[in-house]
């Protein structure tokens, strides 16, 4: 039976939608081996493997880049600059000028494998400041203009305690250090050390909805209490809907023509 032509239709928008390459940081020291082991390829499974790593010093360090898209392309012309609060207690504005002191592999409460902490994760590892009540955060520039779903994980995987994180993101000017406090806010909580087996979203990880308009960086805040913790973050650009459509008109153009060409 063939496929009706709505369902086809359907599909190459999918297939336009999932085919977009993201940009993926993994924050600490450790290099990601277990790549898929992350939110966005829990939602997406077939997106490109190909990781950033970012602050692999102590000192969080500025990553120096060149950067590659998730499927292994260049990202020419982007940058991404770590920064944090510091000592400055209870600020919210982030000094990109002033590195977070810790780029650590954590993981100390989470043995063993199959879960979603596992060594070699990308969400294991991070970068934190010492100081309590600081926040930590990055911002990535040079994103060429549209709309980007972000997705940030960030935990103290050496801890057993019970604590939040706020997690903060919006656009701003490339080069500028940024108040986070009018930025969309989501907040993950956490309690004991149990090892959960998959991704659930505002659970281990949050997603935020971001319009740059090419000139615009994007901005990213963990804030605590404690301290702000990054261990991952993936940028993911979501196509125009002239993009998909045009996906679409294409197939229906070809099936038109098969139909035409049949004796």
């Amino acid at each position: 039976m063939k496929a009706p032509l709505i369902y086809l239709l359907s599909a190459a928008v999918l297939t336009s939608e999932a085919g977009a390459a993201a940009f993926m940081l993994d924050f600490g020291p450790t290099d990601a081996t277990l790549p898929s082991n992350s939110p966005l390829h829990t939602v997406t499974p077939g997106t490109g493997t190909t990781w950033n790593k970012a602050g692999p010093s102590e000192p969080a360090a500025d990553p120096a880049g060149p950067f590659k898209w998730s499927d292994n392309t260049n990202a020419t012309g982007v940058t991404v600059n770590i920064g944090t609060t510091a000592d400055t207690t209870s600020s919210t504005t982030l000094d990109l000028a002033v590195q977070p002191s810790r780029a650590n592999a954590l993981g100390a409460q989470f043995s063993g494998g199959g879960h979603i902490y596992e060594s070699g994760a990308p969400g294991r590892d991070g970068i934190f400041h010492l100081t309590s009540n600081t926040a930590t955060g990055i911002q990535v520039a040079g994103l060429p203009a549209g709309t980007y779903e972000v997705y940030v994980a960030g935990r103290n995987t050496s801890s057993n305690g019970i604590y939040s994180l706020n997690f903060h993101a919006g656009a701003g000017t490339a080069g500028a250090n940024f108040d986070y406090s009018g930025y969309a806010t989501k907040t993950l909580s956490y309690n004991g050390n149990t090892a959960p087996t998959a991704w659930v979203e505002d659970s281990h990880y949050v997603k935020f909805t971001v319009v740059l308009d090419g000139v615009q960086a994007l901005n990213i805040a963990s804030a605590s209490s404690a301290r702000g913790f990054l261990n991952l973050v993936q940028i993911v650009p979501v196509p125009e809907p002239s993009t998909a459509l045009l996906a679409g008109i294409s197939l229906a153009g070809l099936l038109r023509r098969r139909r035409i060409r049949r004796p």
